[in-house]
């Protein structure tokens, strides 16, 4: 969670498929008062598929602990603990927030 444009944000692992349309992808929240929260019209963050470095993407079994890096008060990477999927090997990930034309990233400005 982070402040910023006098408003608060939030992104966290959902449990379940309602919100994003996909078990264990994450949502956005923004608040006014931190206690009464509402969602873009599409909430998802980021979805367990991820794309990396090289162009090749997978979906990872697990994404878990997001924590987002704010520099400037605006949103630059997102941190995630993840796993391989045959479970060998367990490491951090590190996303790059996109612009909202590119992605349906974070937007601060909501």
């Amino acid at each position: 969670m982070w402040q910023a444009h006098d408003r608060y944000h939030m992104v966290a692992k959902i449990f379940s498929d309602h919100l994003t349309g996909e078990k264990g992808g994450g949502f956005y929240a923004c608040s006014d008062d931190g206690i009464d929260w509402s969602f873009p019209e599409d909430p998802g963050a980021y979805t367990r598929t991820v794309t990396f470095a090289d162009g090749s993407q997978r979906k990872q079994p697990a994404l878990e602990r997001p924590q987002v890096l704010v520099q400037n008060g605006e949103p630059t990477h997102i941190f995630l603990a993840t796993v391989d999927p045959g479970w060998s090997d367990i490491y951090n990930l590190v996303i790059p927030v996109l612009d909202d034309a590119d992605s349906k990233a974070l937007d601060a400005s909501q």
